[in-house]
């Protein structure tokens, strides 16, 4: 089933790949960003899959950047994930 938007909804398999990706970048010491679109409204903080993707960016130290809206409703679900022990510079 999509949701209103025409998008998939988060499965458990999302969570698990993420979890396996973000295993695999905790081994390198260069500064790592992901990014993309999640499809988990971040701005909800009471959603589910929210509470999730928090539970699983707390063990590898991660951080979501993006706060403003990045989805036509109004919500954060394209979003950017990076580690707060490693320093990273951007080009602006």
């Amino acid at each position: 089933m999509n949701n209103d938007d025409g998008s998939q909804p988060v499965t458990s398999t999302f969570y698990d790949d993420l979890a396996a990706l973000f295993e695999r970048l905790a081994t390198c010491s260069c500064p790592d960003i992901v990014c993309g679109d999640f499809n988990v409204h971040v701005d909800v903080v009471d959603d589910v899959n929210t509470i999730r993707l928090d539970q699983l960016l707390q063990p590898f130290s991660n951080i979501q950047n993006v706060s403003e809206p990045t989805h036509n409703a109004g919500h954060t679900a394209r979003l950017g994930v990076m580690w707060k022990s490693r320093t990273c510079l951007l080009a602006t």
